[in-house]
């Protein structure tokens, strides 16, 4: 959609990038500050520490005091001062983690441990057992998950307590069959 609008000027495409984030994307994220991000080059769901690399490697280059003294840019520290307004708004509160700091379905992803558990619980009683085999193959990819909620997760966890499920079933089949 961007793409295909042509009236877009030089800070336009930032509220246009925001008004179609909240169209289509945003089930469980605070895109408020998503100007900041752009500002650091980052996206919305950026560790504390990609953050302030970002910061540092941008503060490098375009700090006043790194800037030549014969520059013709009478305002050669406005981007230094928008790049450290950026870095403040999104350091604000990271002591600990508020609804505020989620990122991208955060809040999805953390139930998603009940929410495996609860659907193995409902293959096995429906004798769906090539789709737990399924599952069961697809666990330990929830590992790649890990970083991406905040707070993490433990995926091994969520790992452990899916195969508890299963094994439990078939502890109380075999002494059903028996």
């Amino acid at each position: 959609e961007i793409k295909m609008n042509t009236s877009i000027g030089t800070d336009q495409w930032l509220d246009k990038i925001w008004e179609l984030s909240l169209k289509y994307f945003n089930i469980g994220r605070n895109l408020d500050r998503i100007r900041e991000y752009a500002v650091l080059g980052l996206v919305p769901s950026a560790q504390s520490k990609q953050i302030k690399r970002a910061f540092h490697a941008k503060a490098k280059k375009c700090h006043p005091d790194k800037q030549n003294s014969m520059s013709s840019d009478g305002d050669s520290g406005a981007e230094f001062r928008k790049l450290k307004m950026a870095f403040d708004e999104l350091n604000k509160g990271t002591h600990g983690v508020s609804s505020s700091d989620m990122k991208p379905f955060d809040t999805i992803l953390q139930g998603v441990g009940t929410l495996l558990r609860e659907k193995v619980m409902e293959l096995l009683l429906e004798q769906r057992y090539e789709s737990v085999a399924e599952l069961l193959f697809e666990l330990p990819n929830l590992c790649l998950l890990d970083d991406e909620v905040s707070p993490p997760f433990d995926s091994e966890k969520i790992r452990r307590n899916v195969i508890s499920v299963v094994k439990g079933h078939v502890k109380k089949v075999r002494v059903e069959v028996q």
